[in-house]
């Protein structure tokens, strides 16, 4: 009576400390990438036949999903997560730009890489070569949010999470394993899981961490001296390297940074079970409901094996009422202070402004105030590193700024004439009032341009700013879209651009931003000021070739124009006043997992006279060119301020970096000099069919196009970012 009374006191304080009748049963998983999603399939399978974990070690993408078990997640609920949307995001190292802060974003421009410099230890050859191949923006904050109020349900302790729990990263530089009992939760899985370029390393402790495969990818030697358990399940999703894939990057790393391939487990000590999905590769997280499945019916199958070896069992509905219970008493987290280590005076006001301004005086920092704070701050991109910390009622952001000079380069390069190389050096300072300041150049057989601003950041609740600029360009159009670039291509006329603008622009929301600007300049030998009222939302995934979000942009304008008749007897020139009005809304719509839509619609509308050449009038109206191969083109019959246009876009992703594409526009002009006249009167068809590749610093593209006005079709390849240079 005595014992039974003694269970039941222990249970309800440390529900972790009770094992199953007389066998203490361990789990323990294996290393793998996105393979270890199997893992959660045969937890599933454990679980609907009543057999008990009771503690949990891991490595890698094993330390995740044990983590979120010990964390009392059901396998259900590991899925849920693992096939949203922001669990692709963040182990892809896709930002999603609802996140971002549009207007604290820096000018979209068709850079391939960029590396900093100025500063001390400036190493440009790690930058450029030793990046990570997935960017850990939206992993770092993920962790904090995720693992944060069970850190804090534990009090560090992983012992007294709802099963205790051991992780293994790897310290390279004394070429050991490191086994995680305490501390940070979200800090020791995240240095488990960090494969060697792949997922960019952390500080745990003060030891560089790296994946714990490295040393350690089947941690049973772990859950034996960790726990001592009466009987282990071990789950290996990978097998001992054998020789490497020729041309799969992943597979030659894997074999390279893997030092220890033991995946025995002695039968005395229990069960091994050998998960089929290693020809799944590292990154294949889009697989992960086929991995599971995988897992799934690999677990049922050995489950009477199991049984037929442990007595114990332990019903479904018992674990669940222990999980509701363990996550009732997970605390909300909030935050009193904040510390910023290791940057400079300037730095740590600025962060501090971003991270204090969301709350209240004397309010406490919530982990909502932290997320959006924090992509505030990522969105300028001057920093190389944000990773938040959890130390008690302490905020502790660990930044690593990157040095105050910039340089970038990139460029448009294609088989027909608008190919172009660009390039840009610019100046970053990081402070309550920042200044970005660029000098940036496009160069390429038929477009050359410079453009001159600088940006500075103004004090306010909200992010705005103040900039100037100047812009000159000169670009050749072509009456047609030639598939190769010659020297024999017809040239219909050349296009001048040059001005100068001051802009004002201030956030509304995260997504959008209002902008005001004054111009001065010439457009095609007119002289050309020009005020403006803007107003743009953006969340589209991608600079070229979106797949999702939405884009809404509307302005109006006022423009005066030196219209200088030199066909008259006597040349004249008059001041032109015009207003325009004109707008674009571009959206893409999921509807299934591999295929999306995207709507096109855009209109514009003008008032005042025209000027007294065609042409010239036609050369500083709208041009319509949805498609890049019409950059270059000068098309009579695709111009004007007054028009209406529709498009569907429809793309379906043959796998997780490449997209067969489908784009058909109509267009209609409504108004034709002075003359008006009913839209869709005359109606120009553009169609495009495209395969795309998206790779990390570009994308590349084989595309054929028809274009009505000219009656051919056009074929092309395509490498790098479609970024149109300033306009005025």
């Amino acid at each position: 009576m005595k014992n039974i009374l003694l269970i039941i006191i222990i249970a309800t304080l440390c529900p972790s400390a009770i094992f199953a009748g007389e066998h203490k049963v361990g789990l323990v998983l294996s290393g793998g990438g996105a393979k270890g999603i199997a893992h959660v399939g045969v937890i599933k399978a454990l679980e609907e036949n009543d057999i008990p974990i009771d503690c949990v070690a891991g490595t890698s993408m094993g330390a995740v999903v044990g983590s979120l078990y010990a964390c009392g997640w059901s396998p259900d609920s590991m899925m849920n997560m693992i096939t949203s949307d922001g669990f692709r995001h963040w182990s892809s190292g896709v930002v999603d730009r609802r996140l971002l802060t549009l207007v604290s974003s820096p000018v979209p421009s068709p850079s391939w890489l960029e590396f900093s410099f100025g500063g001390e230890k400036t190493d440009v050859l790690s930058q450029l070569m030793l990046k990570s191949v997935i960017d850990p923006t939206p992993m770092n904050i993920e962790f904090l949010r995720l693992y944060a109020p069970y850190t804090r349900a534990c009090n560090g302790d992983f012992d007294r999470l709802f099963v205790p729990f051991r992780c293994v990263f790897s310290d390279v530089y004394h070429k050991r394993k490191v086994v995680c009992s305490k501390g940070s939760l979200g800090e020791s899985v995240r240095g488990s899981m960090s494969f060697p370029l792949v997922y960019r390393s952390i500080m745990v402790d003060s030891i560089l961490a790296f994946d714990g495969g490295i040393y350690d990818n089947f941690p049973v030697d772990v859950m034996h001296d960790e726990f001592d358990p009466d009987f282990i399940i071990g789950v290996s999703v990978s097998r001992p390297s054998g020789k490497p894939k020729l041309n799969d990057a992943y597979s030659e790393i894997e074999a390279l940074v893997i030092q220890k391939n033991d995946y025995s487990l002695a039968p005395e000590l229990g069960v091994k079970i050998q998960v089929p999905v290693t020809d799944f590769g590292v990154l294949s997280f889009d697989k992960a409901r086929e991995i599971y499945d995988i897992g799934y019916k690999t677990g049922i199958a050995m489950v009477d094996s199991i049984k037929s070896r442990i007595a114990a069992r332990r019903p479904s509905k018992e674990v669940q009422r222990r999980r509701e219970q363990f996550e009732a008493a997970v605390p909300e987290v909030t935050f009193d202070s904040i510390a910023t280590p290791d940057v400079s005076v300037k730095q740590r006001n600025y962060l501090l402004s971003v991270f204090e301004s969301p709350r209240g005086k004397d309010a406490p920092l919530t982990l909502e105030n932290v997320e959006n704070s924090y992509y505030d701050v990522v969105s300028q991109d001057d920093v190389e590193q944000l990773l938040p910390e959890a130390q008690g009622n302490v905020l502790i952001l660990k930044a690593k700024v990157k040095h105050p000079w910039r340089a970038s380069a990139g460029g448009w390069l294609t088989t027909g004439v608008g190919s172009y190389i660009y390039g840009s050096l610019g100046l970053h300072t990081l402070d309550r009032n920042s200044i970005d300041a660029s000098l940036s150049l496009w160069g390429g057989q038929s477009f050359w341009a410079a453009d001159l601003r600088a940006r500075l950041r103004l004090s306010a609740d909200f992010p705005s700013y103040l900039s100037v600029e100047g812009f000159a360009s000169r670009k050749k159009l072509y009456d047609d879209m030639p598939f190769f670039f010659s020297n024999d291509s017809i040239v219909s006329t050349i296009e001048h651009l040059n001005f100068a603008r001051l802009a004002y622009e201030r956030g509304i929301g995260r997504s959008d931003m209002l902008g005001v600007s004054l111009a001065y300049g010439s457009h095609s030998h007119v002289r050309v000021a020009k005020a403006n009222v803007g107003y743009l939302y953006n969340t589209l995934d991608s600079r070229t070739f979106p797949i999702s979000g939405r884009l809404v942009s509307v302005s109006l304008a006022g423009m005066r124009l030196d219209d200088h008749n030199s066909y008259a007897y006597e040349p004249q020139r008059r001041k032109v006043w015009r207003g325009v009005l004109s707008g674009v809304w571009n959206n893409y719509y999921s509807l299934t997992e591999k295929l999306t839509l995207g709507a096109y619609a855009g209109a514009g509308v003008s008032v005042g006279p025209r000027l007294s050449d065609r042409k010239t009038d036609l050369m500083v109206s709208h041009s319509f060119g949805p498609l890049e191969c019409l950059d270059n083109s000068y098309i009579p019959a695709l111009r004007g301020d007054d028009y209406v246009a529709f498009g569907l876009i429809p793309a379906w992703s043959l796998m997780s970096r490449i997209q067969l594409r489908g784009e058909a526009y109509a267009y209609s002009a409504f108004r034709d000099g002075s003359c008006w006249r009913a839209p869709f009167r005359r109606t120009e068809f553009l169609g495009r069919m495209s395969v795309v590749g998206t790779l990390p610093f570009a994308t590349v593209s084989l595309s054929v196009a028809y274009i009505s006005p000219l009656g051919s079709w056009n074929f092309g390849v395509a490498l790098g970012w479609f970024v149109p240079a300033p306009k005025l």
